[in-house]
């Protein structure tokens, strides 16, 4: 999924669609999420969370982006 077809997913107002390009950036990019954290946060568990916190609000705010 390319940068185009991911913002067109995201404008739209199909909600199975927005669905599809969240889990793709989900997957795309929560190993990098969770190494960033790791490097400030020592703590598993806490990386865990903080990472799940950090795609609740981009997927909370991703009409906004």
């Amino acid at each position: 999924m390319d940068n185009k077809v991911l913002k067109k997913a995201i404008k739209s107002q199909d909600e199975g669609e927005i669905i599809k390009a969240f889990e793709y950036i989900y997957s795309k990019y929560y190993k990098l999420v969770w190494f960033i954290i790791s490097k400030y946060v020592y703590n598993v568990l806490d990386i865990e969370d903080i990472s799940q916190t950090v795609f609740i609000n981009f997927y909370n705010n991703i009409k906004n982006v």
